[in-house]
């Protein structure tokens, strides 16, 4: 989803149509990546002593 969206440069239409589900189902799987990605960094930053 990340890959469509933000390297590919679609918009959330062009994504769902290119992966055959709905507009929402991209929003929310989006969402979902990025809170994860979030996380992530959080998480790794923590472990090597960041802020």
């Amino acid at each position: 989803m990340i890959a469509f969206r933000v390297f590919l440069d679609l918009d959330t239409a062009a994504t769902a149509k290119a992966l055959g589900m709905a507009p929402g189902t991209v929003t929310a799987h989006l969402s979902r990546a990025v809170a994860t990605l979030r996380g992530q960094l959080v998480i790794n930053q923590h472990l090597e002593g960041g802020s």
